[in-house]
Order: C-alpha cells, then structure tokens, then sequence
C-alpha cells in the first residue's frame, strides 16, 4: 500500500502542494476566529448529582463563584486621606456596569427601626454608616469603632484586631463568560493599585472572578510564548544536526503549518482554548520537528546509497511511512484517551490533539517529500550527520553493552524497578484549587493572605431543605441553624458564615440600639417581631434583606461560608464531618427519657446541646430515646466541594485512560508482532520509564492528580514511539540476515539508534520548556514528561535490544512465525 502512496504523491506534486495551501488557507482563516474559554472549567458529567445539586443551588440562590475580592491590611485605614481616597475608590468601582454590588467600609449599613408616621408597622431600614468624607483621623476611628460594633460584619468585612479590610465586588454572571472579564479585572486593579500606590498600601486580590480571568490571561501569554520557544529550540537543534538552513525553514514551515491546522480544527470542533489545549501547539511543533527528522534521515541515508534523489523520496514515504504512521498514531492515542474521561474540558482536549497529531502526520508524510523533491540534491555537507564520531561510538558502546553485558543490564535494571516500587508506595493523591500556580505567584501569595486574615475566599454552601413552606422561619429551624453555624465557626477552614440566623442576630442587636451584647438568637417572642420588622425591610436592586439566604417559599436556606484552600484530601474529610455534624443537629430531637438509675427522670428539650445528644444516642441504655426525623434535608455544595468531586473523579478516570492507552498500544503492536513474547517485549521498556517517573515522583513528594496524571499517557504514547521505529527496523533486517537475531538487532541499533537520539534531544527540549510556565500542572508535565522519554530512549536502546537478544528463537522457528497482518517491504524489493 505504502508503495502505491509513494508513487501517487510524487506523481501528482504540484496538485497535491496546492490542495494543501488551499486547506492551510481554510484552516487559518478558521483559526483566525479562535477563542479562549472565560468560563468555569468542567470535570463533572451533566448528570452527576452533585453536579445537578450544584445547578440547582445556582439557579435558586445565584452563583457562589461571583465575588472578586480585594483585601488590605494596614494602619492607613485609620489615616483620614487614605480612608477617604478607599471610599471614593469603593464609589466609583460601583459605578462601573456589570458590578451587581459592592461591600465595603464606604457602604456598610446598619439597621435603623423606623415607621413612617404612628400608624404605620415599623419596618429596618438600611443606613450607611459613611455619609461624608471623614475630616479626621479621630472621625475615622470613630466610623471603623461604629463599623467594628456592628458583630455581623466581623470576620468578614473588617477584623477586631489589626487593620484588615476587604471590599467585595459582586460581578453580573454575563461579565464572566465573557472576553470582557479580562478588561474589565485590569481596570478595576488599576485603580485600585493606584489609589493604593500613593498611599504606600499593597492591596491583594483573590476570588473565583478574579483566579480564573488571570488564569484566562496567563494560558494565552503562554501559548504564544511556548509556541515560538519551542520553535527556536527545536529549530536550533535540527540546524545543529543538519547543518542546513533549507532543511530548518522548511521542516519550521511543516509545523506551522501542523499548528495552524490545530487551531482550525478546534474552530471547526466548536471548542475553545482551555489550559490544556493551550499546550497543544508547543506539541504539535515538537511532534512535527520528530516526524521531520525520521523522514529527513531516511532520505539522506537512502540518497548516500544510490545518490537518486526521487528513489530516496520514494522509499522515504514505503519505508518509513508505516512507521511514522504508527508512532504518530500511538502518541494520538496517548491523548486520544481522554475522550474516554467524561470531563468536557479533556474530551475536547483529548479529540483535538487526536486530530491534530495525526493531521500533522499527513503534513510531515506529504509535504517532506514534496517539498524536497523541488530542491537540490544533498550534498556531502548535508548527509554527514549521518557519519557522526560522538553518537556513532555512543551507539557501538550501547551495542557492546548489548552483546556482552546483557545480565549487566537486566540487573540494574530490576534494581532501578524495585527502588521505585519504594517511592511509588510513598505516592500520594491530592489536589488544591490553585494547584496549578507557583508557590511564587502573586495570585497564590495573595490566596494565602486571605486565608491568613478571615481563614479563606474559596466558597463552601451548604442548604437546609426544610421541605415544607414556611419551614425556615420556623424558631425550632432558626435556632438550629444558629447552633449550625457555631460548630461550624469551630473549624479554622472556614470564615464567618452567612445565614438567615445571623441576619436575625443582627436585627436583634440593631433593635437594642446597637448594643454588641444583643447579637444573639433570640426568643421566641423576640423572633416573630423582628420577622416581622424585616419582611417589611426592602433595600433597592435587592429587593428583601435575606433574598440571597432564603429562596421564595421561606422552605430552603443557605449557611455560606468561605474556606482555605486545604486540598481535596481535607475538603473530603471536611465534608463528611459537616454532612454528620448537620444531620445530627437538624434531623434528631430528644424525647423524654428514662435514666436506669434510681428514678431519675430528665426532660430533655429539643434544642439541647449536640454533645449531649450524641452521648445519649450513643450509649446502650438510652439509643431508643433519641428519635432521627426524616423531614429536613442538608446537602452541601458549593465551588469547593464539586472541585473535590471534579478531582477525584478526574484522577479515577485518567487512571482508566491510561488502562485504556496500554490495551489500545497493544493491540496496535499485535498488528505489528503476532507473537505474544514480542508485544510483551515491545511493552516492558516503555512500562519501566512510567514506573520510575512514578516513583520519583513518590521520592520527591510530588502529588498524583489530574495535572500529573496526565504525563503518564502522553508520555507512553510517545515513549512507544522508540520501539516501533526499532523494532521496525529489526523485523527488516532479520529477513535479510536469515534471521540472525544478532546480527538483526546490531544492524537495527546502529540505524535506528541516530534517530532515536535525535529525536529524544527534541523531544527532552520540546517539552522541558514547561518547566518555565507559571502553572504547576504544566511545570509537572513538561518536567515528568522530558524524564520519561529520555528513560525510555535507554530502555530502548538497552533493554529492548537485550530481551530481543535473550528472546531464545532458533532458527527455524522465526521462519516459520505467522506472517503479521501488516508486513513491511524486502529492502530490496
């Protein structure tokens, strides 16, 4: 088949080389309309059900991941021209569009009981506390006084102790599925940088809103970056093999046009620029410059032969295009599997790099000969590469290495295998929302100093579902929700909570002249008149005062609370704790019980203390006495618990992936090799390099998740890639030699093993230029990828051609193997 390919693309050159500028044309007028993605990523089927839980949480009480944050902590505040110049700056933030509300000092409220006339019911009303600028610094300690009384804005607006402040910036959802989100983030962080550079105040930024808009803005810093990086370094080491510029631009040229053809299938796939496929051009160049070399060296070694530039081109495509079809294919696969994870972010991601390897295979195999085929003859200075003193005796090393020290190299190796068993025991799994931005990183230091000052910005949510109409302003309900949210405030995770109860508590205090002693539940009586004074409450473009914290029918509520970013291990941990703690406070009551002494008789109340509950539903002599209620439902949600689900079901799948990659690899190597000793033999040195990247990864306390797991499938596509280009080789040198194994896997080591190296030292470089992204999975893949490969190129060139040695065949038996399905041309055929 490959014969017949051969001659129909020589024959029809002009025809072809302009079908392909018409459809690199098309493709990048496509990719002229690329996109990046502004919106959340998605790990999560649409049907999960934390998933749907989440949804409907969104659709009932908004987004939880709205709010961009911005926090300062300094003495300034107390100084009147700097508290003036933070109002103003709070002012005309509001003012902006798509702000769909601000909270800071500027505007902070308080409750005022007011009627309007002695007839009328008395009703809260909302009273800022800063009517005017402050023409003191003794009228800015009085207002932050005021300010630090009101109890329920402690611990997240402002703190008792220090001078911590934070105005919080509810943005329109429209803003953030938008291009715009990016504009918008900057000119807000100019104008807050500025007012707070003429001061001497270093402001912090953190919230969903604004991660993930620089998120947005680093993956497109860094496509463009990483794309000309990889470029110049693998254009400089194909120059410094080669030693010719026309076999530099023109092999530059194949790739770019490989990369434009990525962005023109995403375009027509309907997909967006996400993190990872901001990682896919860099790769298609990498993948691209490998293919060249491959072809490039077969055409120089095939011209020294016979000095026939056309024959050379000819056998270029039937001799080594099967093989350059094979290894492209299997590094498609190692993306491919992605698909396979049921996260949208990485079946987009795994298609597009699938389609856009194996589009820059039929680049590389069409337009390599072509293009050639219109220049000049090789000269002596161009082909002599291929006479190369240092790789040549670094191949004669390895090839002696192979034939007298076999045992030598099975040692080694297996030791190197248990040593890593070691580390892959120590392996753990974990993942932090930030995961992915260094330790150094602004975005990552101001994270931390939220956590520092009100314990975290990442939203938690959990709902109460009374399931039943008026159910929340039930005392019973109120009171617990209260009790709730004192557990919960015992966890250092977790900021302040957000509730219908502490509104109640607020109101309580504000209808005792402000008095801090008075934020507290109140009675029963207490209760139903502050109910009443605040549904009468309403406060502009939010309508009632608890729209945000009760849905319509007053049957659900939210306990909001922002939380650290503590990793996926503790936020599971955390959740089971909460999801305990909530069932135990609101769906049990006490019941008059029986004590088994000498008639002493409790009466327990129903709103008495969970620890003593606990005790008594736990102990033998009194479980019957704590009666469990079925008529309350709690579920948590929020943005960090569907990332703690997105996590672990990204690792579970990837994980399966990686399964699938292995079985779909072998079974290409099935076509290959029909034995069952030789795919297993195929397979073991590429097994070995992701063992020991495992391991090391183990050893150095780098976490599995989904940013790592990642390497593992990528890495072992193209690892595979060494062994078929060998192993293709040998099949064809063990016809011509009369199937001497030994002579067959020398002569294969010594042709096979230029390329091999050549295109490691691409492929180390191509990648390792990750180790400079500002995000941590990036870092891991190129870091752990490049580790893997240049394993794999010695297991290729060791192991491989040791066990194909040890592989106890005689004679006879290799003639009469079955004939493989896919079978390679006679060398001189």
């Amino acid at each position: 088949m490959w014969e017949k390919v051969s001659v129909f693309v020589l024959r029809n050159r002009l025809a072809i080389i302009l079908s392909v500028a018409i459809l690199t044309a098309f493709m990048a007028y496509k990719a002229s309309q690329v996109e990046l993605t502004y919106d959340n990523p998605k790990f999560i089927p649409d049907k999960d059900p934390e998933f749907v839980a989440y949804q409907e949480f969104k659709k009932t009480f908004g987004d939880d991941g709205t709010v961009l944050a911005i926090g300062i902590n300094s003495p300034k505040i107390n100084d009147k021209d700097f508290f003036n110049d933070w109002c103003s700056l709070s002012d005309q933030i509001e003012k902006m569009d798509s702000i769909k509300k601000i909270l800071s000092v500027a505007n902070v409220t308080k409750l005022v009981l007011q009627s309007e006339d002695s007839l009328s019911p008395k009703s809260f009303v909302q009273q800022e506390i800063v009517t005017h600028q402050a023409a003191s610094d003794e009228e800015v300690d009085s207002l932050l006084s005021e300010i630090r009384n009101l109890r329920f804005y402690e611990g997240i607006l402002i703190k008792d102790t220090g001078h911590f402040t934070l105005m919080a910036i509810t943005l329109e959802k429209g803003l953030l599925d938008s291009k715009k989100r990016i504009s918008f983030v900057n000119n807000v962080v100019d104008l807050v940088n500025k007012t707070c550079k003429k001061h001497g105040v270093e402001p912090h930024y953190s919230g969903l809103p604004f991660i993930r808009t620089r998120f947005s803005s680093m993956v497109q810093e860094e496509l463009q970056l990483f794309t000309i990086i990889s470029m110049i370094v693998t254009g400089l080491i194909l120059l410094f093999f080669f030693r010719s510029f026309y076999t530099l631009f023109f092999s530059l040229l194949v790739v770019g046009v490989g990369v434009v053809w990525s962005f023109g299938i995403l375009v027509l796939l309907g997909y967006k620029i996400t993190m990872f496929i901001g990682l896919l051009p860099p790769l298609i160049v990498v993948i691209g410059i490998a293919n060249c070399i491959y072809l490039l060296n077969k055409y120089h070694d095939e011209f020294r032969a016979h000095q026939n530039k056309m024959k050379s081109l000819q056998r270029v495509i039937s001799r080594v295009g099967i093989a350059v079809f094979f290894t492209n294919l299997t590094t498609a696969i190692g993306f491919g599997v992605f698909v396979l994870t049921g996260s949208t972010v990485l079946k987009e991601f795994g298609l597009t790099a699938f389609l856009s390897v194996m589009s820059v295979f039929v680049i590389s195999i069409v337009l390599i000969p072509l293009i050639f085929s219109y220049l000049p003859e090789p000269s002596v200075k161009h082909t002599k590469h291929l006479d190369g003193k240092f790789l040549n005796k670094i191949i004669d090393r390895l090839s002696k290495i192979v034939s007298n020290h076999r045992k030598l190299v099975y040692v080694v190796t297996g030791a190197v295998v248990l040593l890593m068993f070691v580390g892959l025991a120590q392996l753990k799994t974990v993942g932090f929302m930030v995961d992915d931005i260094s330790k150094s990183n602004k975005i990552y230091k101001d994270l931390k100093f939220f956590e520092q000052n009100i314990n975290g910005i990442l939203p938690f949510e959990v709902v109460l579902d009374t399931r039943r109409n008026g159910g929340i302003s039930s005392p019973d309900i109120l009171k617990k929700i209260d009790r709730f949210e004192n557990e919960l405030a015992k966890h250092p995770e977790f900021s302040k909570s957000i509730s219908v109860a502490q509104v109640i508590n607020f109101a309580r205090q504000e209808a005792n002249d402000g008095d801090p002693r008075f934020y507290g539940p109140p009675n029963k009586l207490e209760l139903s008149t502050l109910v009443g004074y605040l549904s009468n409450n309403k406060t502009g473009k939010d309508g009632k005062m608890m729209g945000s914290l009760v849905d319509t029918n007053n049957q659900r509520a939210r306990i909001s609370v922002q939380m650290a970013d503590v990793g996926s291990n503790r936020i599971k941990a955390l959740k089971n704790e909460i999801s305990a703690m909530a069932d135990s406070i609101f769906n049990y009551k006490a019941k008059k019980i029986a004590v088994p002494t000498d008639s002493i008789v409790g009466i327990f109340p129903n709103d008495f203390d969970s620890s003593v509950m606990d005790t008594i539903y736990h102990n033998e002599y009194f479980w019957k006495f704590a009666e469990k209620e079925d008529s309350n439902q709690v579920y948590l949600t929020g943005t960090s618990v569907i990332f703690l689900k997105g996590n672990n079901y990204l690792n579970k799948n990837l994980m399966v992936s990686l399964i699938v990659a292995f079985l779909v690899i072998g079974g290409i190597m099935a076509t290959i090799f029909t034995s069952m000793r030789m795919i297993m033999i195929s397979l073991i040195p590429n097994i070995i390099p992701l063992l020991i990247t495992a391991g090391l990864m183990g050893y150095f306390g780098v976490s599995l998740k989904p940013s790592t797991v990642l390497v593992f499938s990528v890495a072992f596509g193209i690892a595979v890639d060494f062994t078929i280009h060998f192993l293709s080789k040998y099949r064809m040198e063990l016809k011509r030699n009369n199937y001497n194994i030994k002579k067959a896997v020398k002569k294969a080591l010594n042709e096979t093993g230029v390329s091999m190296i050549y295109t490691s030292v691409i492929l180390f470089f191509g990648f390792i230029i990750f180790a400079g992204s500002s995000f941590g999975g990036t870092i891991a893949l190129g870091v752990f990828t490049s580790l893997t490969l240049v394993v794999a190129l010695f297991t290729n060139l060791l192991l491989l051609p040791s066990l194909l040695l040890s592989y106890d065949l005689a004679k006879e038996r290799a003639k009469k193997k079955a004939t493989p399905l896919i079978d390679y041309p006679d060398e001189e055929s």
